[in-house]
């Protein structure tokens, strides 16, 4: 990509230790994520980006999809709970019911499987205001949006939706930055460019064998569970990358040009443990005050009594 200069290759070992995870943690602290997507004809994608995100730490996975779709996405996996959404497409009536079950999530994924259209991308543009969580968008997503409308968001796209995304934007390459505004953007290919107005980095490295269809949604996944669990958009976009293509590599001297985006899902476990990214720790995190008001009231009124 012309205009830019100083890429930095990211190292594995920087991965030790990524996210922490606490021994006094409750349902919901490693994140939530809600997921928008999965058009019938790509019903896999959702469940793909749903399973890599579970693989990847998160506590739970919530896929908001039409209904005909969402019923098949239960069948592929008791792990994932799904929002039947009424009708065959995702449609204007649905957008109170996803911004109402954002504000649970602590992070939404769209795009998955969502199809690309005028009517979409006009969809797009009214939800996004609606959903005050962190944000990350698969490719669908990704070229149909306005940078604009983004806050902190982590983008997804290979050379060719890159493109269509310049083209929505009407801008070039040297216009990149300003336009991301504080936005991360991650363009996909043999080597995973991670640009962002704080500094770009190369992430190499993977297996050739990952175009196949699926690896996007999975890539996707592993960035919203990371950014569900440590709060920053560039480091989240930056280790999905870096795990994705050591699953690839992984696969790739087991199975050579025969794996599936599926066997990157069942693969991740392994792949984090051996790159040591969960950290344990055993401090107790410090009660909400809103949490603590509470219980010194009870014990006080039992006191009382």
């Amino acid at each position: 990509m012309e205009g830019l200069e100083g890429y930095v290759a990211l190292r594995e070992k920087k991965l030790r230790g990524f996210i922490e995870k606490n021994i006094h943690f409750s349902k919901g602290d490693a994140g939530r994520i809600l997921i928008i997507g999965g058009a019938e004809r790509y019903v896999g994608a959702a469940v793909l980006a749903g399973l890599a995100a579970l693989h990847s730490g998160v506590d739970s996975v919530m896929i908001a999809a039409p209904e005909t779709s969402a019923r098949l996405m239960n069948a592929f996996s008791p792990d994932l709970v799904t929002v039947k959404l009424p009708g065959d497409d995702l449609a204007d009536a649905h957008l109170r019911i996803l911004a109402e079950l954002s504000e649970n999530a602590s992070v939404v994924l769209i795009g998955p499987g969502m199809g690309v259209s005028e009517e979409r991308k006009a969809w797009l543009e009214r939800l996004i205001p609606l959903i005050h969580a962190p944000v990350v968008l698969d490719a669908d997503a990704t070229k149909q949006i306005r940078l604009v409308v983004l806050e902190r968001a982590v983008l997804f796209a290979n050379k060719k939706e890159y493109e269509q995304l310049k083209e929505t934007n009407n801008f070039s390459d040297e216009h990149l930055l300003p336009n991301l505004g504080t936005n991360v953007l991650v363009v996909k290919g043999k080597e995973d460019l991670v640009l962002s107005q704080k500094g770009h980095r190369l992430v190499k490295g993977g297996h050739s064998r990952a175009t196949v269809s699926g690896t996007g949604d999975v890539l996707a996944g592993i960035a919203a569970a990371f950014y569900a669990q440590c709060k920053e958009p560039i480091a989240a976009a930056q280790a999905a990358c870096i795990v994705a293509k050591k699953a690839a590599e992984r696969l790739g001297e087991s199975h050579g040009y025969a794996y599936l985006a599926s066997d990157m899902v069942s693969i991740l476990p392994t792949v984090l443990k051996d790159l040591r990214l969960f950290r344990v720790t055993k401090h107790e995190p410090t009660p909400s005050k809103g949490l603590l008001t509470q219980f010194k009231k009870k014990t006080e009124k039992h006191a009382k009594e």
